[in-house]
């Protein structure tokens, strides 16, 4: 079965999924998908490493400096605290040269950050919950799934529930930045009206 994305999906994918968990500079990154390039895995090290470190938060302090120090060797045991399906990683460190099964692993970690950041991914319709990482106030009306289609698979259910809460996410805190965008627009031209209109005092 062929890669579910395309590297360019993939990409915009990760961009989108890092901005909004807070990190600087997603394009620095984006090779973490590939099995053949130069910096394939240090990336890939990059990027598990900064989701622990800043967000998931798994593993306590020393055995997050053991994953940060010696990154495959202790990579499985990291997945399989995170509940990550063993079939993604089956054989040790030899998923790594596998692109389907890299991707869903990073798919997995990906979705556990959006999960802690964003709440739990069985929650469609009872609304997600906001972070420090967002002031945007999401009410229970506007998380409709169907509204927001996402456009390709995973072919993992849970996963694609959670890219789905962050398209949904995305999209609607785009609306709110928009709306208020508009309202300062409109009551500054308001203003000038009023500033306008306002009779102009005659010398004596």
């Amino acid at each position: 079965t062929p890669n579910p994305l395309t590297a360019d999906t993939q990409q915009q994918w990760l961009k989108k999924s890092l901005q909004a968990l807070g990190h600087e500079d997603p394009a620095s990154l984006y090779d973490c998908f590939s099995v053949d390039k130069p910096n394939n895995d240090d990336q890939f090290e990059r990027l598990t490493n900064w989701l622990e470190h800043n967000i998931i938060r798994q593993w306590d302090k020393r055995k997050r400096e053991g994953l940060e120090t010696s990154f495959w060797k202790y990579i499985d045991s990291y997945l399989k605290d995170l509940e990550c399906p063993s079939k993604y990683f089956s054989k040790k460190n030899e998923w790594k040269k596998d692109p389907k099964r890299r991707a869903r692993v990073i798919y997995w970690l990906v979705s556990c950050s959006i999960s802690e950041c964003y709440g739990d991914i069985n929650t469609f319709g009872s609304g997600v919950k906001t972070t420090t990482t967002t002031t945007t106030t999401i009410s229970q009306d506007e998380l409709n799934p169907q509204d927001f289609p996402l456009g390709f698979t995973t072919h993992d259910e849970k996963i694609d529930q959670v890219l789905t809460i962050l398209r949904m996410k995305y999209i609607i805190e785009l609306r709110h930045t928009q709306d208020a965008v508009n309202q300062s627009i409109a009551t500054m031209q308001q203003e000038m009206m009023k500033r306008h209109e306002m009779p102009t005092r005659r010398k004596k």
